[in-house]
């Protein structure tokens, strides 16, 4: 994924990749015919990489206003973030 535009207009040149992932798992008891109970897991998983921006680049979006100075020093910088969630949950469920 690139990111196409900056808060001018102007491409920043700033490139991010990576991933997204989910999986999730379901188990139904049927107490009768038209009734159940189940249980339900799941896990989500993000992960996002960021190059840094050449630094006469960020200055650049600093002088033309497009970013602030911390914004810019940010840009100059690569980053990273990991991020995750976990499902459990229980259900109830009519059907018809």
């Amino acid at each position: 994924m690139r990111a196409s535009q900056g808060n001018d207009g102007a491409d920043a040149g700033v490139s991010m990749s990576g991933f997204y992932g989910r999986a999730t798992v379901g188990l139904d008891w049927f107490v009768a015919p038209v009734f159940s109970i189940g249980l339900r897991g799941g896990v989500d998983l993000l992960a996002l990489s960021r190059g840094a921006l050449d630094a006469t680049k960020a200055q650049d979006l600093a002088l033309r206003g497009a970013a602030t100075s911390g914004q810019a020093t940010a840009l100059a910088t690569s980053g990273s973030t990991l991020g995750g969630s976990l499902l459990l949950g229980a259900t109830a469920s009519l059907h018809f």
